[in-house]
């Protein structure tokens, strides 16, 4: 491990709390620790030779770098292999967002729910960022804490333009608008190790056409709302997107969300993977700016949004793979 790495462990207690932390840094021979915007809780994967003790489900999980706590989670897996290593998965606190249950929700802004979900759940909240957007009331049929929060995350975006994400940070669990976590970070052509991949299509996420409906059973009819770009249809041809909403939608928000639908999708799609120096400071929701003489000419712009990151560290030498979109908001 890297010098200034720290990796303790802690058995639970039959009381519930936590014993005494073990440090179990010099016996990690890898370790791994991932983050993804796509509705996943962050990873540790760990790796440890020479050590026969038994590791415990429940058991918690921090990595701190110097003074910067990095990771923390919880042991959901444990596997041993014929080579004398034992290999523990923990995940952090985003897991439980998994759980399922029936929500009945009053007119609340994403920040309000997720607070009232923090402490229903008795998940230990940090950083909430305020948003000015009132979702509608709902009701959610046996769906997953992560379902509901990201369905309100969704109509927040169409109608204000701002992006939440929820993420796990050493511990809290976090609802942060997407423009609070740029970071001053540049990645060039020094920085990259080995080889990156810049990709851009109109095959992922772009869409020219947009079809927006809402059922009205009084009259026994769907009334439908289609905006379009004829310029770009000219040139790639019609990519649709269809999607229906609640009969209590109004019209206007109908043509609203249309319009910002196509707004935001009428685009190419940037997307770029690479593998570089480590740094902590990047996680899944992190902006950056990138300068690579390769693709200044093709990109629009030079910021991008951390779709997931892997930190990979090993033998002292910490690398990052990063999956990184155009920053479209």
């Amino acid at each position: 491990m890297t010098s200034e790495l720290l990796i303790l462990y802690y058995e639970p207690s039959e009381s519930g709390d936590f014993d005494e932390a073990i440090d179990i840094t010099d016996i990690v021979e890898e370790l791994q620790i991932s983050s993804s915007l796509d509705s996943q809780p962050g990873q540790a994967s760990l790796t440890i030779v020479g050590d026969q003790n038994e590791y415990v489900m429940g058991a918690c999980i921090q990595v701190l770098d110097g003074d910067r706590g990095v990771f923390m989670g919880y042991v959901f897996t444990v596997s041993m292999s014929n080579e004398a290593k034992v290999r523990l998965t923990a995940l952090d606190q985003c897991r439980y967002l998994k759980n399922q249950d029936t929500f009945v929700l009053e007119p609340m802004t994403v920040d309000a729910l997720f607070k009232k979900i923090c402490s229903e759940w008795k998940l230990n909240q940090g950083t909430v960022d305020s948003s000015s957007h009132t979702c509608k009331a709902s009701i959610h049929e046996g769906k997953s804490i992560w379902d509901v929060v990201t369905q309100y995350c969704e109509e927040t975006f169409v109608e204000t333009g701002k992006l939440f994400i929820v993420r796990d940070n050493f511990g809290s669990l976090e609802l942060r608008d997407v423009e609070n976590l740029h970071t001053e970070l540049l990645i060039d052509d020094v920085s990259v190790i080995n080889q990156y991949n810049y990709e851009v299509s109109i095959d992922k996420n772009t869409y020219n056409q947009i079809k927006i409906g809402k059922d009205n059973k009084a009259k026994n009819e769907r009334a439908w709302v289609v905006v379009k770009d004829s310029n770009t249809i000219k040139q790639w041809g019609v990519l649709q997107y269809h999607k229906k909403l609640s009969e209590e939608t109004k019209d206007a928000t109908l043509e609203k969300y249309a319009e910002k639908l196509l707004k935001t999708y009428n685009r190419f799609t940037q997307t770029l993977t690479l593998n570089c120096l480590g740094d902590f400071a990047l996680s899944a929701g992190s902006g950056i700016q990138i300068q690579l003489d390769a693709i200044k000419s093709t990109s629009e712009n030079q910021n991008y949004i951390v779709k997931s990151c892997t930190h990979n560290i090993k033998n002292a030498l910490h690398e990052m793979q990063l999956e990184l979109v155009m920053d479209r908001i």
